[in-house]
């Protein structure tokens, strides 16, 4: 089996650069295709997990879902994975509450990177990423998030329920 390497290229200061393997895998074609427009610059990569209880860390610790189980979810431990390969990779996301309010301690137990404040709560509605966070009073009451580490920026969407009068 060969692997195709790019040539070498010289850096600011007429230092090469290590030269760093074409990504081609050739069972993931679209895949490899958003990595090496990542690699360029062009865009970001991006790979949505669509999972269970599993794929969020439920039985990742001992408890369940606690401590932190959401830091030992298989994605996360993918995305370390690829950092260790040398890819920019992040879980530093969060895609709705997913079932960790079932957390002993609640959410916060689950994922402590999301302080809820007063008024906010996890509801019973389900949603892509499970359940919904909640709050009546979008003007006063504060939700939180610390990433696990460095990030460019945050991406917002919020789903909003109006009622006219």
């Amino acid at each position: 089996m060969s692997l195709p390497v790019n040539a070498r290229t010289a850096a600011a200061g007429g230092v090469l650069a290590p030269a760093r393997p074409v990504f081609d895998k050739p069972d993931l074609p679209r895949w490899s295709a958003a990595v090496r427009a990542m690699l360029a610059g062009q865009r970001d990569a991006r790979l949505l997990v669509i999972g269970d209880s599993v794929a969020q860390g439920y039985g990742a610790v001992p408890g369940g879902w606690t401590p932190n189980a959401r830091a030992a979810a298989w994605p996360r431990r993918l995305a370390d994975q690829m950092q260790a390969q040398g890819l920019p990779a992040s879980s530093a996301s969060v895609a709705g509450a997913g079932a960790g309010d079932l957390a002993t301690g609640g959410y916060g137990a689950y994922d402590p990177r999301v302080g809820l404040g007063n008024g906010w709560s996890v509801t019973t509605l389900t949603s892509l990423g499970g359940k919904l966070f909640s709050t009546p009073d979008w003007g006063t009451d504060v939700w939180s998030f610390q990433p696990d580490g460095p990030v460019d920026r945050f991406d917002v969407y919020a789903v909003c329920n109006t009622c006219w009068a």
